[in-house]
Formats: C-alpha cells, sequence, structure tokens
C-alpha cells in the first residue's frame, strides 16, 4: 500500500477495529476504500474506525467513509469513528456526516455509560450489575443488603442528573456498608501478588520510578533488590521510599534518572497518552513495565469505565483523573512498538482479584538503545 495510508485490522468478539494512519485526501482515496472493504468482508459485526493517526481528511476520503457506511446500513451492520483528531472532527461536522458516521468522542466520560440508551449500553449496564453483586459478596456484603443497594445504585446511575450529584448520593447510600474497609482487606495481599508478577523482568535493574505509586506498599516490595523511587500528583506515601511529586504530565527528574519505570493504569488516565509515555521514556534507561486494564469488545470498555469510576470516586471517595482511554492488548502493543520500544514480555492477569472487576495485561518493553 502507498504511504498515505497505512491501516490495521483487528477481528474482536461481535466487531473488528480498523486503525488507520496517514492523510485521507484524493490520493489515498483508493486505499482507504480497499482497507474498509477489507474489514467489511473480513468479518461481522460492527465496524470501528480508529482515527487517532489520521491528521486530514478530504472530500474524497469522505467519499469513501460513506460508501463503507452504506455497504453496511445493507448488511444491517453499524459503523463508529473512534479518537477523531479535533481537525478532521471538525470536518466531519461541517459536512454534516459526523452523525450517519456515529462519531464518538475520542475518550469516554462515566455518562456515556450511566445513562446512554443503546442496546451495547444496556449489554454493559446488565453485565455490571451482575459483577457488582458478585464484588459485594466477595467483600462480604450480606445478599439481602447488596441486592437492595444495588437496585438503588442503578436508579440513581440512571437518573439524568449530573455526574458529580450521581456520585455525592451513591457515597451517601453505600456509607453504612464501608466498602473501602471491605476493600482494603481484600486487596491486602496485592503488593505480593503483583510483585510475584512483576518480579521476573526485574532482573538487572537497579534502580526503579514507580509512576503513581500511591501508598507506596508495592513498591516497597522492591526496595531490598534495588533503589526505589515513587512519583505521584499527591502524597499518599506510607513507606519510607523517597517521593517525588509531580503534575500528572511532567517528570522533574533528569533524562536516564532510572534503570527502569513501572506504571499501572497511568496511560489511560489521557485522553492522548504518547505525551505521558514519551516523558516517561524520557527518564528510563532501559525498561518499561506497564500495566494497563483491557477490553476486548465495547462492552468491556464500558464495563472498565464504571468499575474504574466506582472504585476511585464512590468506594475510594478521590477526585484525581479517571481512565479514560482503553484499548485491546494487541492496540497497547502496536502504539508501544510504534513508539520504537521491543516486547520482552506479554502477559495475561486476567480477572485475578475479582474485587477489583477489571481484566490486566502486563506490557515488559525495552527501551531502544542509545
Amino acid at each position: 500500500m502507498p504511504e498515505h495510508v497505512k491501516y490495521e485490522k483487528e477481528q474482536l468478539a461481535g466487531e473488528v477495529i480498523l486503525r488507520l494512519r496517514g492523510n485521507l485526501d484524493g490520493f489515498a482515496s483508493d486505499d482507504l476504500a480497499c482497507a474498509l472493504d477489507d474489514a467489511i468482508d473480513g468479518a461481522e459485526g460492527l465496524l470501528i474506525v480508529d482515527m487517532h493517526g489520521v491528521e486530514f481528511i478530504s472530500s474524497a476520503g469522505i467519499g469513501a467513509m460513506m460508501y463503507a457506511f452504506k455497504r453496511l446500513k445493507k448488511k444491517n451492520r453499524s459503523m463508529e469513528l473512534i479518537r477523531v483528531q479535533p481537525g478532521v472532527r471538525k470536518v466531519l461536522l461541517m459536512t454534516g456526516v459526523a452523525a450517519l458516521l456515529n462519531v464518538s468522542e475520542g475518550s469516554m466520560k462515566i455518562n456515556d455509560v450511566l445513562q446512554a440508551e443503546d442496546a451495547r449500553n444496556a449489554q454493559a449496564m446488565a453485565n455490571i450489575r451482575g459483577i457488582l453483586a458478585d464484588l459485594f459478596r466477595h467483600l462480604s456484603v450480606p445478599d439481602d443488603q447488596a441486592a437492595l443497594k444495588i437496585e438503588e445504585m442503578f436508579r440513581l446511575c440512571t437518573t439524568p442528573t449530573p455526574a458529580a450529584d450521581i456520585e455525592g448520593r451513591l457515597r451517601d447510600l453505600l456509607a453504612p456498608l464501608d466498602l473501602a474497609g471491605r476493600l482494603d482487606a481484600a486487596l491486602a495481599d496485592l503488593p505480593k501478588i503483583l510483585h510475584k508478577r512483576i518480579a521476573p523482568y526485574t532482573a538487572g535493574i537497579n534502580s526503579l520510578l514507580h509512576v503513581r505509586a500511591g501508598d507506596g506498599r508495592l513498591a516497597e516490595t522492591f526496595a531490598e533488590q534495588m533503589n526505589v523511587h515513587l512519583l505521584d500528583t499527591a502524597d499518599r506515601n506510607t513507606t519510607a521510599l523517597p517521593l517525588t511529586l509531580y503534575d500528572g504530565e511532567t517528570i522533574p527528574l533528569e533524562n536516564n534518572a532510572h534503570d527502569a519505570a513501572l506504571l499501572i493504569n497511568v496511560l489511560n488516565r489521557h485522553d492522548d497518552p504518547l505525551p505521558i509515555l514519551r516523558e516517561i521514556m524520557r527518564v528510563a534507561r532501559s525498561r518499561l513495565i506497564i500495566i494497563e486494564a483491557v477490553c476486548f469488545n465495547d462492552t468491556q470498555r464500558r464495563m472498565n469505565m464504571f468499575f474504574d469510576w466506582f472504585h476511585t470516586r464512590i468506594v475510594r471517595g478521590q477526585d484525581g483523573p479517571l481512565a479514560r482511554h482503553f484499548d485491546t492488548p494487541r492496540g497497547w502493543k502496536w502504539f508501544l512498538r510504534d513508539q520504537g520500544l521491543r516486547e520482552r514480555a506479554s502477559v495475561d492477569l486476567g480477572l485475578e482479584l475479582p474485587a477489583l472487576g477489571e481484566y490486566h495485561w502486563m506490557f515488559v518493553m525495552d527501551l531502544p538503545s542509545t
């Protein structure tokens, strides 16, 4: 394919993702049409077109998109554009095709999950209800109390109300259950569990930077083997390890300050994780150990959004940034490799802890030699 457009297709459960890179101009319209035809003919279900790598679209590119839309409509299928760049979004809005092509926001907001009225969201909310019941049971909440609280939660969540108001009401509703205390008890062994998963990839590492380290207990498990430094936006450190505060974007450390960096659910806090990744790459000399909540379809993406919000805002009562950017394991790999990182390991962590409600994956990436 000419350099104007590059694409990668990924088949998921009930949908296919087409990731585009390049300018969708007249020179690229034929290539774009071929890429869309390949995605339509090679899989069934919803077609999701990831536009993050597209910075320009012309009428020819729009024409190819509309032709694909009409083909899908005849098959009773639909098409959604995600992660659309501002300049491209403006063109789609001005030409009036944004609504037809179902242009979603580049990142999700919690009200997209709580109050959207469509079949996919209804399935996500049904799944969330079941997982909440399992979570409350795992946290030893009596079944009768759990059933009543969950029913009231869903009534509050689905009532058209600003998210901040919903959060306050839910915290009041669930306060008698002390979910934070129950969750702390359920996650008491989490540092040990994660240490066991991460430790095989720390051989030869003498200094480790834990980004958004929280209470520091996980980082502390590595302190006997190497020098460990914590980095976070607020001081929640319960250890004697050194802590540096930062604004969540610019790290006040020198280039190559540490051998490796550990980041857990850090990249997904940003609409565009690329600048964050590059800043972390700047301060790490050789290796990144990255754990992210992943999704395999749109339903799971919405579920991840809900449980991150539920744990952060409702159970913990924290005001920090919520997860906004979700991707599949393959999507994260593609994103990381595109920055010149070399994959050392890709580890399916799954749902090891029922109390979390999110599916996690670990990527161990080596930085290119300088």
